[in-house]
């Protein structure tokens, strides 16, 4: 067995997926085309709920690559709150910024 899940697991754990977010759905399909990491859907699920629960003020993120997570995170933080990301890659950091300005969040985010 290569994967943890069995195919029976995966199916049932993606019943829970949310669903209608072009954005995200679109930042997904490039990270695998282009072999970028994210986090997967079940680990920012996770991160977005400790955002809502936590309310955090700021929020520091190391590693933005193309600002999927970054964008999650911002969506669930309360007025006021601020996503300070870094990032290395200058390839990464230009379609992260596009995509920052597409999500609408850029007012969150340094």
């Amino acid at each position: 067995m290569t994967q943890i899940l069995f195919p029976a697991q995966k199916k049932y754990l993606e019943s829970f997926k949310k669903k209608g977010d072009e954005l995200i759905l679109e930042m997904e399909r490039f990270a695998i085309e282009h072999s970028v990491p994210i986090l997967d859907w079940h680990s920012a699920d996770l991160i977005e709920k400790l955002i809502l629960l936590n309310k955090p003020d700021r929020v520091l993120e190391i590693g933005t690559a193309i600002a999927y997570t970054t964008i999650r995170i911002a969506r669930c933080l309360h007025k006021g709150s601020v996503i300070h990301s870094i990032e290395k890659s200058a390839v990464n950091i230009k379609i992260a910024f596009e995509n920052i300005e597409k999500s609408g969040i850029s007012k969150k985010t340094f």
